[in-house]
C-alpha cells in the first residue's frame, strides 16, 4: 500500500499547475496545424531531415513530405491501397488510400 501512495504522490507532483513566475526559464512556442494530404494512409506520423537539406520533412504511411512546405511528396513504397464508396447519387468513387473514417467502416491502415 505505501508503494501506491508514493506513486499516486510522485504523479501528483508532476500534474500540479506551473505558476507564472516559474516560467521564466522557459520559452514559449506556438504550433501551427498542417494537412499535408486528405487520404488516410497511416494512424501516426514521423518527421526527420530525410534529404538532408537541414529542413524537417514528414513521413506518413507510404510518402515522406518534404519540409518546411511539406507540398513535395515522395513515394518510399508502393502506395496501391484503394478502397470505394458511395457517394449520395448512388455511384462508386474509388480513393487511394486506406478507408479509415473517410468510408462508412472505420477500417485501421496497413501501417
Amino acid at each position: 500500500m505505501t508503494r501506491h501512495l508514493l506513486l499516486a504522490a510522485a504523479l501528483s507532483c508532476l500534474l500540479l499547475p506551473v505558476s507564472a513566475k516559474d516560467t521564466k526559464d522557459y520559452e514559449v512556442h506556438e504550433w501551427k496545424k498542417i494537412q499535408i494530404t486528405d487520404k488516410f494512409w497511416s494512424e501516426g506520423a514521423a518527421f526527420g531531415d530525410f534529404n538532408k537539406d537541414g529542413k524537417m520533412d514528414v513521413v506518413s504511411g507510404p510518402y515522406w513530405y518534404e519540409g518546411p512546405g511539406f507540398t513535395v511528396r515522395h513515394e518510399y513504397y508502393p502506395a496501391k491501397q484503394t478502397f470505394k464508396i458511395k457517394k449520395a447519387d448512388g455511384t462508386e468513387q474509388t480513393i487511394e488510400g486506406f478507408e479509415g473514417g473517410l468510408g462508412t467502416n472505420n477500417a485501421y491502415s496497413d501501417n
